[in-house]
């Protein structure tokens, strides 16, 4: 009896046993996905190791000629951003940016003579090294310079004809210009302009010029310019050797006016001493015994530093006379931008009228500027080109001269006069 009960009761205990095991099963898992952790971001290099570079091509102390191909090789510890190369410390082409890093050069657009070349190599963290090395060029230059154009001959006086040309080109420089007269050579200048001197009066002359480079080729010669100097009569010439202020020359040039400013000479130059503050207390100096009827003639010096932003005139002078408080004549002045005009001076300080003016484009350091008066007209010419034109009859007598007028800016040296010849 006992022992049946007792395995009814086992019996009973293993149904609940199962059914709470199945009540109590496992856990189902999260169908949520879980966020993954953040990747650690590295803290910044502190790239302070320049880049290694090596000019490999052509080696140090290399004689080079023609087309040269300049090679380096650059790396970096961290990122090469790229290389600029330098010719003598001026950046030659862009920066490359990849490799191979090379760089072409044209050797005879640049001349013979040494130059450094440095390669400069630049990383992402702004760290730079370089490589130079030293090269000579040694180019054969066979090619002639182009030939001059627009020769002009201008007769300055009865002994004296100014030449102006417009210069030559060259594959790489040239440095002179040889100048012919009557087909025989006179004389060599680096300038484009050249004084014939010593000539005789009412004599026709014909001028070529030839351009030079540096290994002496030598241009095809102009088309000849031919040109007359006039009959002897009363004329001085100058070209200003002497340093005097004021200008004299032996008391050939005189100044009386006391309101105005004198012209000093120095370097071949004559120009004015003007202060640029006193109103127009225009620098001039004036010669003497010349008749009525006269012409006045300067070779221009124009400074290539002038202060483009300053008024600057170089004046000729005609039937000019002056004494202590007046000056009177004509004047005829031009600026360094072409600029003419022809003005009537009354006498005293400030006191004048404009009666004419024109311009001229281009000119340039040796250009000739040329004023002339025959009975009541004035006339104004620039390398044998007129001007400007004016008629009055209020001076019959009086001398040609010089003047110079400037603001308070610039220098007075910058514009003046380098040869000055008056004839009647």
């Amino acid at each position: 009896m006992i022992s049946s009960q007792y395995n009814n009761l086992r019996h009973v205990l293993g149904i609940l046993l199962a059914l709470m095991l199945v009540a109590c099963g496992p856990q189902q898992q999260s169908t949520t996905p879980s966020t993954p952790s953040p990747t650690p971001i590295p803290a910044p290099v502190n790239d302070t190791t320049p880049p290694v570079i090596n000019v490999v091509s052509p080696l140090n102390n290399t004689v080079v000629m023609g087309t040269v191909t300049i090679a380096a090789n650059a790396t970096d510890n961290v990122s090469l951003v790229g290389v600029q190369f330098q010719l003598d410390g001026t950046n030659f082409g862009s920066e490359i940016l990849h490799t191979p890093y090379n760089i072409v050069w044209n050797t005879q657009k640049t001349g013979n003579g040494s130059y450094l070349v440095k390669a400069v190599a630049r990383d992402t963290a702004g760290n730079t090294s370089s490589s130079q090395i030293s090269i000579t060029v040694t180019n054969a230059d066979t090619q002639a310079p182009t030939m001059p154009t627009n020769l002009t001959a201008i007769p300055v006086a009865f002994s004296q004809i100014s030449l102006i040309w417009s210069a030559a080109t060259d594959n790489i420089s040239v440095t002179s210009y040889n100048v012919y007269r009557d087909n025989g050579y006179i004389g060599t200048t680096s300038a484009t302009t050249y004084i014939d001197t010593g000539l005789a009066a009412s004599t026709t002359y014909s001028y070529t010029v030839a351009a030079l480079d540096q290994a002496g080729n030598m241009s095809a010669q102009t088309s000849p310019s031919q040109v007359t100097t006039s009959a002897y009569s009363k004329s001085y010439s100058t070209n200003f050797d002497l340093t005097e202020n004021p200008i004299s020359e032996g008391g050939v040039w005189s100044h009386n006016g006391t309101d105005w400013a004198v012209v000093q000479s120095g370097d071949g130059i004559a120009y004015g001493t003007q202060t640029g503050t006193n109103n127009y207390d225009d620098s001039y100096a004036t010669l003497s015994g010349f008749s009525a009827d006269h012409t006045a003639i300067g070779v221009i010096h124009l400074a290539s530093t002038i202060d483009t932003s300053c008024t600057h005139e170089i004046e000729l002078h005609l039937r000019w006379s002056d004494s202590a408080n007046l000056a009177q004549g004509y004047e005829i002045n031009m600026s360094f931008d072409g600029s003419v005009q022809i003005v009537r001076w009354n006498g005293g300080l400030g006191s004048f009228n404009f009666l004419g003016s024109g311009s001229y484009t281009g000119v340039i350091d040796g250009a000739v500027f040329k004023a002339s008066i025959i009975g009541n007209a004035i006339t104004a010419y620039v390398n044998d080109q007129q001007v400007a034109t004016a008629t009055d009859t209020t001076f019959n007598t009086g001398n040609p001269g010089i003047g110079f007028f400037r603001r308070n800016c610039g220098s007075n040296a910058d514009f003046g006069f380098t040869s000055f010849t008056a004839t009647q």
